[in-house]
């Protein structure tokens, strides 16, 4: 019985995995960077591709917007900083 307990108590979702436990499993994945430019074309393959890596993790809604602007660099980075939503 204790036996039992101790592995179900091992067991988690990733609803139950924490912001640096999700940016882990995250970065294992090698995902893309996003620095801007001036094709949409470059845009719709990185959020394609954010969308498809994000469901394979099966990353909680709560995480998802965190770790795609993870990703972002040079421009995007600073223009998310100015309009990313207040806590």
């Amino acid at each position: 019985m204790c036996e039992y307990v101790t592995d179900a108590s091992m067991m988690r979702t990733n609803l139950d995995l924490t912001a640096m436990e999700m940016i882990y499993q995250f970065n294992k994945l090698k995902t893309p960077k996003f620095g801007g430019g001036t094709y949409s074309m470059v845009y719709e393959e990185w959020l394609r591709r954010m969308k498809n890596l994000l469901e394979i993790m099966e990353c909680p809604k709560r995480f998802k917007v965190r770790l795609a602007t993870y990703q972002f660099e040079r421009e995007v980075e600073f223009c998310w900083g100015t309009v990313k939503p207040r806590k």
